[in-house]
């Protein structure tokens, strides 16, 4: 009997169907070889097995015309000794839309095809949604995309529509838990021998990369499916769609989430690992700043610091947010109950008007941007901060506080902390 397998988010109906008895006298000797040949996990001991029984029952590589015997594959005979059959893989035929497919590929001409990438697992040979399976059973391209649909469209929304909302939310996290576990290294490691090399691979393999979507769906379709990929994740990223998605207080949430902050770090990993984490994610991401402001921060956190959690290069680093597009902010001072940032505007990384023309080049490094463009991004990033966080931004520029700053007065009128 053929397993039917409706999946109920796809319109995709597969059957499976096993390999059948073969009517032959079960003989002693047979037996024998039967229990040899199950014993056995070397392939080419299992084909010599094979074609000692006196009836064919594997199937036949369509490509180079030998019987298809993998080192899994195990034989049966019925009860009362009149039959056998190839009892593991069970599966040698899937009828799909009312085509039918045979496994017809053996396991040397499918390594050979995929010698670049083979499969890690013979288990990945048989798999619906798997271009190994598409190999073996010589499925089409087309009914290849539509397995791959059904299959991977497990939701949380698709479980809840299948079972309800309350089994299909515990189902759901039932799934995530597994995948869980069936994702790590030492999961894969443990089950299946890999070492830390396969698991990159394995995770590369799944990224969605323009290599990744050519080498599945050829250069052609390959690309359009990439651009079309690119062109919705550049929309749904975008911080206008967001808000029309998720509302402002959702989208502030989402991003403040996201943002590699010491907060999110401590969160995640619990207070003393997460900042070890963040104090080695800060010194890996090369964060720079110059002395002369760190002098000023220092003031500034004589008179605030032991009322206030604050944030600098050389306390607790700097304060960092998750903005639009998936790029980071930091910020040169940060005060957390106020929820307000101070930043030190260099004279020449800044572009300081009382010293260049908006037309200049001041940055001796890049000597692509103006002043202007540089002013224009400090206020488009200031302007990203409070739409998104509601920080409000101060700025100090390194000549007015070469030129003396009265600080009890910055911080009375300007912090608006009363000391």
């Amino acid at each position: 009997m053929p397993k039917n397998n409706k999946y109920y988010h796809t319109s995709v109906d597969i059957k499976e169907y096993e390999f059948e008895y073969v009517t032959c006298k079960v003989t002693s000797d047979i037996r024998k070889l039967i229990r040899k040949f199950n014993a056995s996990k070397d392939k080419n001991e299992k084909t010599k097995i094979a074609e000692q029984l006196p009836i064919s029952i594997f199937p036949v590589c369509r490509f180079c015309g030998k019987l298809i015997i993998n080192s899994n594959f195990k034989l049966i005979a019925n009860v009362k000794n009149t039959a056998i059959k190839l009892h593991k893989p069970q599966i040698w035929c899937r009828e799909i839309n009312d085509n039918k497919y045979y496994l017809s590929c053996c396991e040397d001409c499918l390594f050979e095809h995929f010698k670049d990438d083979p499969p890690k697992s013979t288990k990945y040979y048989f798999m619906k949604a798997n271009k190994y399976g598409m190999y073996e059973f010589g499925y089409s391209e087309e009914e290849y995309r539509k397995i791959c649909s059904m299959c991977t469209g497990v939701t949380e929304k698709s479980m809840k529509k299948k079972w309800g909302d309350e089994i299909g939310l515990e189902k759901w996290q039932e799934y995530c838990n597994k995948q869980s576990i069936n994702n790590t290294f030492e999961y894969k490691k443990e089950n299946y021998g890999w070492n830390e090399i396969d698991f990159k691979k394995f995770n590369l393999s799944r990224a969605v990369t323009k290599e990744n979507q050519i080498k599945k769906y050829g250069e052609i379709d390959g690309l359009k499916r990439w651009n079309k990929y690119v062109e919705r994740q550049k929309l749904t990223k975008s911080y206008d769609y967001m808000i029309d998605k998720f509302g402002i207080e959702k989208t502030n949430e989402i991003n403040a989430s996201k943002a590699l902050s010491l907060d999110n770090f401590t969160k995640k990993y619990g207070t003393k690992l997460g900042e070890e984490k963040y104090i080695e994610y800060c010194k890996t991401t090369h964060i720079f700043y110059s002395k002369i402001s760190q002098k000023l921060f220092d003031e500034i956190d004589k008179y605030i610091g032991n009322k206030y959690t604050t944030y600098y290069a050389t306390k607790n680093y700097e304060k960092q947010f998750n903005v639009s597009n998936g790029k980071h902010v930091c910020v040169d001072y940060y005060i957390k109950e106020l929820n307000l940032c101070i930043e030190f505007n260099g004279t020449v990384f800044h572009g300081d008007y009382r010293r260049f023309k908006q037309t200049d080049y001041p940055n001796p490094f890049d000597n692509t941007i103006t002043a202007k463009q540089m002013h224009d991004n400090d206020s488009a990033r200031y302007k990203e901060l409070n739409v998104l966080y509601d920080v409000k931004t101060i700025v100090v520029w390194e000549i007015d506080y070469n030129n003396g700053i009265d600080m009890e007065k910055f911080i009375q009128e300007k912090i608006n902390i009363i000391l």
